[in-house]
C-alpha cells in the first residue's frame, strides 16, 4: 500500500477520540475545529464508538460546523477491525496529522499510524484515577503516551500528573481551554421551557451543576450542600444535568434525604446552552480537574459561579472578585457560598459580569485553537 504524502496546506487534521458522552473533551474538540483556520487546515473527527455509547451527538455537532465525522465500532477495547478502518480512513483521506484526545484514542492512533507518514500529537485532558480498573487503565496510557511527540496538557497540574510518569518534559505542552462565547450567550426562552418541565417558576431560584455524575464530579457534596441552603432559603430548587456512573445513587440519596421535590436529575441535554440559561446560580463541586469547560461555559453565560479550589480552577477564578472558590469535599462551604449569592442579588450580578470578562479576556476558542495550530505547523514541518 501507498503511504500517504506530504502535501501543501490545508493540513488534513484527524481528531481521534472514544467517547461517552457531550463531557468537556468533546466540548473542547468541537471548539477547536470551529475555531480552525480552515486556510491552513481542515479538520475531520473519527468516533471509537463503544458499545452502548453511541454517542452520536458528537458527531452530528461537528457535522453542524462543516466537519466531516466517522464512526467506527468498537465490539472490544482494541478491535483489530475498527483499527483497520481507522488505517484506512488515514491512507484513503490523506490525513497529515492524527490529534488523539483520550486513552483508547492514543493506543488506537499509535497503531494506525504505524507505516504512514501521518503525523501524531495528543491532549491530556486528566487521569481522573476514580477508582481501582480506571487507575490502571490510566498507568498503561501513562507507558504509551510517551511515544507520541507532543503531549498537549490542559493545565499545569495535568503537566505535573505526567510528570510522576516521568514523561520526557521536552515533549510536554501547556494549552489553556477556550471556548467559543458566541455559542453561550443566555437563551431566555430555551431556558424558560428547562424550568418548565420541571415546573419551576421563573422568579424561583435555581443552583445547577452540569457534568458528569461521577465520584470525581463531586455532586454528592452538592446536593448536601443544597439540603443545608433550602433549611434557610426553602423555595430555592437546584437541579443536576447530565448522566454517569452515580447517576442512580444520587437520585436514591436525594430520594432518602425527603428532597425529589427540590433536586431534580435532568440527564443529558444536547443544548447545554439551554442548561445554563434555565439557572440563577452555578456550582462546579469537582474533587478533581484540569482546565473545566462547565466551569468556563456557565462564566461565559453570565452565571455567578461556585467553584471548589481544584486543579486549574484557582487561577480561572479570583475568589470575591469574579466568583466564589471553595474547598473540595466540603459542602459547608458549597452551601456557605450558595446562601451569599441567595442573599446578595447585587454581588452575583456584579461577579458574574467579571466572570464574563475574565473569559473574553483569557479563555476564548480562538485563542486556544491559534496555539494548536502553531503546534500542528511544528509538528507537520518537522
Amino acid at each position: 500500500m501507498i503511504k500517504n504524502m506530504k502535501k501543501a496546506p490545508p493540513y488534513k487534521v484527524l481528531h481521534l477520540i472514544s467517547s461517552r458522552g457531550m463531557y468537556g473533551a468533546e466540548r473542547i474538540i468541537l471548539n477547536l475545529i470551529g475555531a480552525t483556520d480552515r486556510r491552513r487546515f481542515t479538520p475531520s473527527l473519527a468516533l471509537l464508538q463503544a458499545k452502548g455509547y453511541p454517542n452520536k451527538e458528537l458527531v452530528e455537532a461537528a457535522q453542524a460546523k462543516d466537519t466531516r465525522g466517522h464512526i467506527f465500532i468498537c465490539r472490544k477495547w482494541v478491535d483489530p477491525e475498527a483499527l483497520r478502518q481507522v488505517r484506512e480512513l488515514i491512507y484513503r483521506e490523506g490525513i497529515t496529522l492524527v490529534h488523539c484526545h483520550e486513552m483508547k484514542g492514543r493506543l488506537y492512533g499509535l497503531l494506525a499510524t504505524v507505516g504512514t507518514s501521518a503525523r501524531l500529537i495528543t491532549t491530556n485532558h486528566n487521569w481522573i484515577r476514580s477508582d481501582l480498573l480506571v487507575t490502571c487503565f490510566e498507568t498503561f496510557d501513562a507507558f504509551y503516551i510517551r511515544f507520541f511527540p507532543k503531549i498537549i496538557a490542559v493545565s499545569p497540574e495535568v503537566k505535573q500528573l505526567m510528570r510522576r510518569y516521568f514523561i520526557p518534559e521536552k515533549k510536554m505542552q501547556i494549552i489553556i481551554n477556550g471556548i467559543d462565547m458566541e455559542e453561550f450567550r443566555r437563551e431566555q426562552s430555551a431556558g424558560q421551557r428547562i424550568r418548565e418541565e420541571f415546573g419551576i417558576a421563573p422568579e424561583t431560584p435555581l443552583i445547577g451543576a452540569i457534568g458528569r455524575i461521577s465520584p470525581e464530579k463531586g455532586q454528592k457534596y452538592f446536593i448536601d450542600a443544597a439540603a443545608q441552603v433550602l433549611k434557610a432559603f426553602p423555595k430555592a430548587h437546584f437541579v443536576i444535568f447530565g448522566e454517569g456512573v452515580q447517576g442512580e445513587e444520587m437520585q436514591n440519596y436525594v430520594a432518602e434525604l425527603g428532597l425529589s421535590d427540590m433536586i431534580f436529575f435532568a440527564g443529558f441535554r444536547a443544548n447545554i446552552t439551554a442548561c445554563y440559561s434555565a439557572l440563577d446560580i452555578f456550582v462546579l463541586p469537582s474533587l478533581l480537574e484540569g482546565t473545566p469547560m462547565a466551569l468556563l461555559e456557565a462564566m461565559a453565560t453570565g452565571l455567578p459561579v461556585i467553584a471548589t479550589n481544584v486543579g486549574g480552577v484557582g487561577r480561572i477564578i479570583q475568589d470575591g472578585e469574579n466568583g466564589l472558590l471553595v474547598s473540595p469535599a466540603d459542602a459547608d462551604e458549597l452551601a456557605t457560598g450558595i446562601s451569599t449569592f441567595l442573599a446578595d442579588s447585587t454581588k452575583a450580578g456584579q461577579l458574574a459580569k467579571n466572570a464574563i470578562c475574565t473569559v473574553e479576556s483569557r479563555y476564548s476558542a480562538q485563542q486556544m485553537s491559534e496555539e494548536y495550530m502553531a503546534l500542528y505547523d511544528e509538528v507537520v514541518s518537522g
